[in-house]
């Protein structure tokens, strides 16, 4: 008896530090608590963004770029649907006050979405934060410069410059986009 205590106390304490680890292993790079703020509780998005960090904001950033910046346009009757389906990621008031005029953000002519949408061409977006100056961050506010690839089949690339922010009310909530300004 005496030789299985020492065992269940091992095992006890294994378990308890794999729980630990388990719960810290969202704070890697790009979290706000790696810059000594409180550690963030946001709830994960759900599908199909159940891959984005809700506590790195500019993980958030960049994913609804891609998405608002990705067309299908033999599906969608303009840029604004894939604006809207970032719905998730973008803040509701926000995603309120652009309405309608979600598909002035792109820069596509009318006679290229008819092109393309009787070509049938995806338009897949990619982007990253750029090195640019940006305001600087504060506990609920983050603002980026983004630089945003669209490949519409094989056509040359189109290159977009967009300033981002998201914003959250607490560490409980998960980063939003609460503004997007296509240069």
């Amino acid at each position: 008896m005496t030789r299985r205590r020492p065992v269940a106390i091992v095992a006890v304490v294994l378990s308890v530090g794999l729980v630990l680890s388990a719960v810290g292993s969202c704070d890697g790079p790009g979290h706000r608590q790696d810059q000594g703020e409180p550690r963030c509780a946001a709830r994960p998005f759900l599908a199909p963004y159940s891959t984005v960090d809700p506590c790195a904001p500019e993980v958030v950033l960049t994913s609804a770029a891609e998405v608002i910046f990705s067309y299908r346009p033999d599906r969608q009757p303009d840029s604004g649907e894939a604006f809207l389906a970032a719905a998730p990621l973008i803040a509701p008031d926000y995603l309120n006050r652009i309405g309608v005029s979600a598909a002035a953000l792109a820069s596509t002519t009318a006679s290229t979405w008819a092109r393309w949408s009787a070509l049938h061409i995806a338009v897949t977006a990619t982007s990253h934060v750029t090195a640019d100056d940006h305001p600087a961050d504060t506990s609920n506010r983050v603002s980026r410069v983004i630089a945003v690839t669209q490949r519409p089949g094989d056509e040359p690339p189109h290159v977009l410059t967009v300033y981002m922010q998201a914003t959250r009310d607490n560490v409980n909530l998960p980063w939003l986009v609460t503004g997007l300004e296509v240069k």
